[in-house]
């Protein structure tokens, strides 16, 4: 028997939300056991956790992209998102609250496209070690930063 699990969708993306019920039934006919939807910030974290609860072969993963590069793509209408300022801290203790309902922290990484930028780092080292203390896998986004992303890994 094989287990087809995508373990990396945004189904809050405003071109995907409001054909959910329809992706959800191709997924099922089409044999998916599990599809892994990311959060990735404060407002599609909530969206993914309340997917989740509505349809069982949807799994939550929350996360922190990297904030300056998520900003950029909003401006340049890459990712349909307002543009929202928030409290790192808090966004990890939100998901920390509802380490149950997630399967994994995600996507969380380093966009080094317009440069290396300390803010992202440590948002990252943050985010690992929510990872490592909630013991869920991480799904790393990695944008010309790949050298840096697999040395804070290892760290």
């Amino acid at each position: 028997m094989k287990l087809l699990v995508d373990i990396h969708t945004h189904l809050d993306h405003s071109l995907l939300i409001n054909k959910i019920d329809e992706i959800i039934d191709r997924a099922r006919i089409a044999g998916l056991k599990h599809i892994l939807t990311n959060g990735i910030n404060p407002e599609t974290n909530r969206i993914c956790l309340e997917l989740s609860k509505k349809y069982d072969i949807v799994k939550c993963a929350m996360g922190l992209y990297p904030r300056s590069a998520l900003k950029k793509e909003i401006e340049s209408g890459e990712y349909p998102l307002k543009v929202a300022d928030f409290d790192v801290d808090e966004e990890i203790d939100f998901i920390r609250k509802n380490k149950n309902s997630i399967v994994a922290v995600s996507e969380v990484g380093l966009d080094f496209v317009n440069g290396e930028d300390r803010q992202q780092i440590e948002d990252f080292e943050k985010m690992i070690k929510l990872a490592e203390e909630l013991k869920k896998p991480i799904v790393v986004h990695s944008r010309k930063a790949e050298l840096k992303c697999v040395e804070m890994l290892e760290s």
